[in-house]
């Protein structure tokens, strides 16, 4: 049986979007755009929530600010689909069903709120309030990207996680560029992730293959230097003319990722990716089939050497990188399709609301009788039920509802009178 679907998707995070591809963006705003637009290339009705969006259409869609989604509290929907942050699971949406799309690589998942507050140093940063169990019994299915990521979900129930590859847009690498420099390196990601790495690796690169020179697309201060060639982020459809035109993907990455767009892009432009056999990485790539996966911690001097080893080893042989190329190139165009990845996620999602009646959140869903921590990387705070609740509400508020609709939460500290 066909239907037609009513899909919410809901992106959290403050993201602009752009009414044309000639914009850089995130990977979550670039993927949540690329699944509604297929979506509703499928005749679906597809609706995208953002904090900077404009009323309108957009590719197929229909795009909204996230204040206007109190509009839609009226009519039920078929699915409700939220990206990364989770607070609207509690808003009075009735939805068939509620879908929680995450790329966190933290044990347990995405929160409810992030709020800004000063950790034990004084130093100011992101703080998580309550994480994705608090509320597991709203959540009708959790998508994530990779089976080491799945694994980080406890203690969310591992039946209802899915797995589904992010997509590429595989209409910007069709054309493979036969004057590509297989001399040139790309580094292709947040700069965080491992760009000082490579950096630091680039003068022993070059000096064994002297030809060798470094392009890397990241947002990063500085100048060009010898043989390196700081770009900075540019739109993804000039960045896929850019990796069709080089010879390598150098990525040492240092943090756990749980897809990597940035290497499947690689792939779909031919080019082999030297790697670290960490998190989902050691997924997209197979080790000496489509790239090199080095092993070890990334800061240690052996990894160092493994990696520039195998960096050199690939500069030096152009047929060798070819192969492995190719071979990355026939997997991203099998696998990596936006349209094949829609056309999962539509089977999915019509098989999950399969005799549901759309609902509102249970009134008991969600309550709080403990003490209420936030959590960063490595920092744990504790807050008041006044400042938990003063968070939740303006969070609330940001979506159009008045915080006296938030019927789904009671709070209540033991360790407060």
């Amino acid at each position: 049986m066909s239907y037609t679907l009513r899909i919410l998707i809901n992106l959290g995070r403050s993201e602009r979007i752009f009414r044309t591809d000639e914009a850089a963006t995130t990977g979550t705003l670039a993927s949540a755009l690329d699944l509604g637009s297929e979506l509703a290339n499928r005749g679906h009705d597809v609706h995208l929530f953002s904090s900077n969006a404009e009323t309108g259409p957009f590719r197929g869609m229909h795009v909204h600010p996230r204040n206007h989604l109190a509009d839609f509290a009226e009519e039920p929907v078929d699915v409700f689909i939220l990206t990364p942050d989770l607070l609207p699971l509690l808003m009075p949406i009735r939805a068939r069903a509620r879908v929680v799309w995450t790329g966190s690589g933290y044990v347990g998942g995405d929160s409810l709120v992030r709020f800004r507050a000063q950790d034990s140093e004084g130093v100011v940063r992101w703080f998580h309030l309550f994480p994705v169990d608090a509320v597991a019994s709203l959540v009708d299915r959790m998508v994530v990207g990779s089976e080491w990521q799945r694994g980080r979900m406890h203690p969310f129930p591992s039946d209802r996680i899915r797995v589904r590859n992010l997509g590429v847009r595989l209409e910007w690498f069709r054309s493979l560029d036969p004057h590509r420099a297989s001399n040139r390196l790309v580094y292709a990601s947040s700069a965080r992730y491992g760009l000082d790495l490579l950096l630091g690796f680039v003068p022993e690169i070059t000096r064994r293959f002297p030809d060798a020179v470094l392009h890397a697309f990241a947002s990063v201060s500085g100048e060009s230097v010898d043989r390196v060639v700081l770009r900075g982020r540019i739109p993804r459809p000039q960045l896929a003319v850019e990796l069709l035109q080089s010879g390598l993907m150098a990525y040492p990455n240092m943090v756990s990722e749980t897809f990597s767009v940035a290497v499947a892009e690689a792939q779909a432009a031919g080019l082999p990716v030297v790697t670290s056999a960490r998190a989902a990485l050691a997924e997209r790539v197979r080790h000496g089939v489509d790239g090199i996966l080095i092993e070890g911690d990334p800061r240690s001097a052996e990894y160092g050497e493994r990696f520039i080893n195998a960096a050199v080893g690939l500069l030096e042989d152009p047929g060798a990188a070819r192969r492995l190329g190719k071979e990355g190139r026939d997997r991203a165009f099998d696998e990596y399709s936006w349209e094949r990845i829609a056309e999962e996620w539509e089977s999915d999602l019509i098989e999950l609301i399969d005799g549901r009646r759309a609902s509102l959140p249970a009134p008991d869903s969600f309550r709080v009788d403990k003490p209420i921590f936030a959590q960063t990387r490595g920092t744990t705070i504790e807050l008041s039920v006044r400042r938990a609740t003063t968070e939740v509400a303006a969070a609330w508020s940001a979506y159009g509802f008045d915080p006296r609709s938030m019927l789904a939460l009671t709070f209540r500290n033991p360790h407060e009178s």
